[in-house]
């Protein structure tokens, strides 16, 4: 996949810096996946758009909240580092869940 072809498919991405190097990181995280090479263009569209909507100025050791009561005010953190980490990242956005279900992945 190149940066026009993404473009042609998410035109609400427009920062092309920012896309050629979420393309160039895209192609190093999707080779620990078994993927078709039939598949391959589609999985590179849904893991940058994936980059590109995670917020990459955070730290990511930083635990994600992942849900909060206010009546007691209550703190659900994500699980750091366990077994299901890189699902949880790809769950959160609609791009990574897409992805999940390409490789065959359950999602949540």
């Amino acid at each position: 996949m190149d940066l026009a072809l993404f473009k042609a498919r998410y035109p609400q991405f427009s920062d092309d810096v920012a896309i050629t190097v979420a393309l160039s990181d895209a192609d190093v995280l999707l080779q620990s996946y078994q993927i078709k090479p039939s598949q391959m263009n589609l999985a590179m569209a849904f893991m940058t758009a994936h980059l590109l909507t995670t917020d990459t100025t955070t730290d990511t050791t930083e635990p994600q909240v992942k849900r909060t009561k206010a009546d007691t005010v209550e703190v659900e953190f994500f699980a750091q580092g366990g077994k299901d980490s890189t699902t949880d990242w790809l769950n959160s956005t609609k791009y990574g869940k897409l992805l999940l279900a390409l490789i065959g992945k359950k999602t949540t």
